[in-house]
């Protein structure tokens, strides 16, 4: 993928393409287009260190992402929603948010 200069941003989702300008055969210019995500899926793992729980998600065209870390399940949800409105411009917001846990959660019943 080659990396776009001045590029302009709709939605989420952003991958250069290249169409070849009729006028120049032999060249081409790279587009920029974007498409909103309904979903996205967080990964994730206990810290081995820590303990803590960490989630994590790469944008799709390696341009950033998400990543926190919580002590609890309860926390780890408040810290991923927040980190989500932050990343994502108003009304580009996923409709909903996926956890992919690495090993499978213990819960306690007390």
């Amino acid at each position: 993928m080659k990396a776009c200069q001045n590029p302009i941003h709709i939605g989420l989702t952003k991958a250069a393409v290249e169409i070849p300008k009729p006028a120049q055969l032999g060249r081409s210019v790279s587009v920029l287009y974007c498409r909103k995500m309904d979903e996205i899926l967080i990964t994730v793992e206990r810290c081995p260190d820590s303990g803590q729980l960490i989630a994590s998600w790469d944008e799709p065209s390696g341009d950033g992402g998400i990543s926190t870390q919580a002590a609890d399940l309860r926390e780890l949800q408040a810290q991923v929603d927040d980190a989500v409105r932050c990343h994502f411009e108003a009304g580009s917001i996923p409709k909903s948010i996926r956890y992919h846990f690495v090993s499978d959660p213990v819960l306690s019943t007390t």
